[in-house]
């Protein structure tokens, strides 16, 4: 891969519209095209109005529809920090994209899709917006897959404006993070679950729309995080486990092509683009936190043992640098030897292990204040959420904030700086209570359908949940954004959906036969 130099029409989006004809016509052309879909929209809602149903309108347009309403929210905020956010990790993917030198230290697999837009049009807000529109539209997707649960017009309404006014989408949606087409792809398979359990209710035959969105969405979750691939395989084997009678389905169609996709893109970056593997060091950073915390709960250390861990770096900062909440004060700094600690994992793994036995109540400690972020729903007062990046970092790439839309930005910020107090953040950033709620979402479903259909639907968030447990380093709330998502498109099935049901023996339907009422 040589890099991605100018292209030909480089200078036609960069050039100033008021001195360039050949860009005037081109800002101009794309906003004929961009009040062309407000138009069609807008018709299209003034039909859904006067017709009072949806069902006059065809399945893409009601997709679309759908997702009409967060395109155009999104679209402010788009303005307003243009051309979009990119945190720290997105620089570094940034700077990969303009040498032609990929690594895969964060998903090369995200790296290439950047790669790929900005290819087409050489410009990072091509990026952000590709990220928006595929946002926006799975949401309409989710939408479109509640018809089929009788979730109610007005329900689905509300989901549609909640979903378009939540200031963690709207920041998310212009924010260059893995972990939003993460969050895309862990939606769009709880959208075809919803399509997949339904038929398997119904005793009907999958769409092949059906399969093709859990093998896409499955694909994307275990391609856009490290740790996504073992998150997939569990769902998916939770999803056999409870509909034993559709295995052979499930595993030909779902879980053998995603593994099969997953094979062939591993082996294209390594054999093929030659991208090297991740570093160990990064792999492994939730063990290096948790030897920094016992290193600083004062376990016994042996002579060779503190000699190791000075080589990689000096005793002290193993000891200073730590805090339960944050590791990066241990790994990213200029004294830890990273091709050291490759070197040695397997003797850096056996000293973790054997310090853990030594002092167990420090590293539990330590376990149970680096994971509040996952469990707990109020802050405590020594810690913190990374809720959202405060606009792009100072760089050397040329990347910074250039708001169409100044005033607006300065007020945005105000009302996001208003969400991190107190007595609020618990309600938009920290994740708990949104786990929670998909957790009643599903006794709820369970009382109503049966347990099978419960786990199914609320599933990928309990599992992508779990993982994060034994792994967590830092508390992030995009970690967590997968779950306030799927809390936020399960949440019209509390208000009502179709009676259809497996038979429960116990009144909550914590327990079920095969039979069907």
């Amino acid at each position: 891969i040589r890099g991605f130099g100018p292209l030909p029409w480089a200078g036609w989006v960069s050039a100033d519209p008021g001195r360039n004809l050949v860009t005037g016509a081109y800002i101009a052309v794309q906003a004929l095209l961009l009040g062309l879909l407000i138009a069609y929209g807008v018709l299209r809602l003034s039909e859904c109005i006067k017709s009072t149903s949806l069902h006059v309108i065809s399945r893409p347009s009601r997709i679309l529809l759908y997702a009409l309403p967060c395109w155009l929210v999104w679209l402010i905020y788009f303005l307003a920090f243009y051309p979009g956010i990119f945190p720290k990790d997105a620089l570094y993917q940034w700077q990969q994209i303009l040498d032609g030198s990929f690594d895969n230290r964060h998903p090369a697999v995200h790296t290439l899709s950047m790669a790929l837009v900005y290819r087409i049009w050489p410009s990072p807000a091509a990026v952000v917006l590709v990220q928006m529109l595929a946002l926006g539209g799975i949401i309409g997707i989710a939408a479109r897959a509640l018809e089929r649960w009788g979730v109610s017009t007005s329900a689905r309404g509300f989901l549609v404006l909640a979903a378009a006014l939540s200031p963690a989408n709207g920041l998310m949606s212009i924010t260059m993070w893995k972990d939003v087409p993460y969050t895309i792809g862990m939606l769009g398979l709880s959208a075809a679950l919803l399509h997949l359990v339904r038929d398997f209710l119904e005793e009907r035959r999958p769409a092949l729309s059906t399969w093709t969105g859990i093998i896409l969405g499955g694909l994307a979750i275990a391609a856009y995080r490290h740790n996504g691939w073992p998150i997939v395989l569990f769902t998916f084997i939770l999803i056999i486990i409870l509909w034993k009678k559709h295995a052979i389905n499930l595993i030909t169609r779902s879980l053998l092509p995603v593994i099969a996709c997953y094979i062939i893109i591993q082996v294209a970056e390594i054999y093929i683009l030659r991208i090297p593997p991740v570093p160990r060091w990064f792999a492994f950073q939730m063990l290096i936190h948790q030897v920094s915390a016992l290193v600083y709960a004062e376990t016994p250390l042996t002579v060779d043992e503190a000699i190791f861990l000075d080589r990689i770096q000096p005793l002290e900062l193993w000891r200073t640098g730590y805090t339960c909440r944050f590791l990066d004060p241990v790994v990213h700094n200029d004294q830890f030897n990273r091709k050291l600690f490759d070197e040695n994992i397997l003797n850096f793994m056996s000293l973790w292990f054997r310090l853990i036995l030594r002092n167990p109540m420090g590293w539990l400690r330590h376990y149970l204040c680096s994971t509040d972020f996952l469990w707990r729903i109020t802050q405590p007062e020594n810690a913190y959420v990374y809720a959202f990046e405060w606009g792009t970092p100072p760089n050397p790439l040329g990347l910074s904030s250039r708001p169409i839309l100044p005033k607006l930005q300065s007020a945005l910020w105000l009302i996001f700086r208003e969400t991190l107090r107190p007595a609020w953040i618990w309600l938009f950033w920290r994740p708990a209570i949104f786990f929670y709620f998909v957790v009643l979402i599903g006794i709820v479903l369970a009382c109503r359908h049966g347990v099978r259909p419960a786990l199914s639907l609320i599933g990928p968030a309990i599992v992508h949940t779990m993982f994060w447990f034994p792994i967590l380093t830092a508390p992030d709330f995009r970690f967590q954004y997968p779950v306030y998502l799927i809390a936020l498109i399960l949440s019209p099935l509390l208000l009502g959906s179709s009676a259809i049901s497996e038979r429960p023996y116990s009144a909550c339907g914590f327990f079920q036969s095969e039979t069907r009422k």
